[in-house]
């Protein structure tokens, strides 16, 4: 009942109550040996850090200032996080990386800069207590403001837009919504329509690979706008209402691994929104016997 939900969290359970309660809950994790982070993995490490010393609090530099001291500073930003990249079976990564990554933090300061925004904070922690949802906490990449408010910018390593699209155009951008009810004034969205009412703060992923901003119509900003996406104080909406359904299941004492199919004559449970889970992978799918019933055992 004390739980404090991050948006890592809330996006398990609305794949699956079980990987929730094994992974967050519980906080199992798999028995493995520890390995070496995959080149993708060690790129956006190196981006998220790269991005805390470009964008100080204010106005964010001109890109060529920003792009100039990724430049300067990569060097010793790879030998402090990402020192297998000077492996040799990673030459052609480490080349990748140095041309890209001052290329990416450029067009992140112009994305800022196009938008007249100035920078609040990067990696800044958060705790909220949203109305009829669950209590809050974590860090959002890059938050920034104007006039009209604050604006989340949420940085990803992407291999491809398309998930990211995908997921603003159905509704299913988790994370936003989490940060854009962290960050509202209340703490959380208020209604769109009524006396009173407040909008929730604007916000976007930006793909730092493909130099893209990906954001909502109603948020009114300069972008790769997703235009049939819903606003992020819908998909909260439905946040919070899968949050209370599977919650009240599993106070009842059900708790329910979304990858098993179901008896016969049973159809699906879930309220609100709901995410793909994905058993294929899931550290905890022989516990679940997930594994077992998709492949005959």
């Amino acid at each position: 009942a004390e739980r404090v939900e991050s948006a890592t969290a809330l996006e398990a359970l609305l794949a699956c109550p079980m990987q929730w309660a094994l992974g967050h809950v519980a906080r199992l994790r798999a028995g493995r040996v520890r390995s070496i982070p995959e080149p993708e993995q060690l790129f956006g490490n190196l981006a998220h850090a790269l991005a805390a010393d470009v964008f100080a609090p204010g106005d964010p530099p001109a890109p060529a200032a920003a792009e100039s001291r990724v430049d300067e500073d990569f060097e010793r930003y790879v030998d402090e996080l990402a020192v297998p990249l000077r492996y040799d079976e990673h030459a052609v990564e480490f080349v990748q990386a140095r041309r890209l990554l001052p290329l990416a933090i450029g067009a992140v300061a112009r994305t800022l800069r196009e938008n007249r925004l100035r920078v609040v904070a990067t990696e800044h922690a958060f705790e909220a207590a949203p109305p009829g949802g669950p209590p809050l906490r974590g860090y959002v990449d890059l938050l920034a403001e104007d006039g009209a408010g604050p604006v989340v910018v949420d940085l990803k390593w992407a291999y491809t837009p398309r998930y990211r699209t995908e997921e603003l155009r159905e509704g299913r951008a988790v994370q936003l919504a989490v940060y854009g009810a962290a960050m509202a004034a209340d703490g959380a969205p208020a209604p769109r329509k009524g006396a009173g009412a407040r909008p929730a703060p604007r916000s976007g992923y930006y793909l730092l690979k493909h130099r893209r901003f990906l954001t909502t119509p109603d948020a009114g900003l300069q972008g790769s706008v997703v235009r049939e996406a819903p606003d992020l104080a819908t998909t909260w909406d439905g946040v919070r209402e899968s949050w209370r359904g599977w919650r009240r299941r599993i106070d009842e004492g059900t708790l329910r691994a979304r990858g098993v199919p179901l008896p016969e004559g049973e159809g699906e449970d879930v309220e609100g929104l709901a995410r793909e889970p994905r058993c294929d992978r899931c550290a905890f799918a022989a516990l679940c016997r997930t594994k077992g019933a998709h492949d005959g055992r």
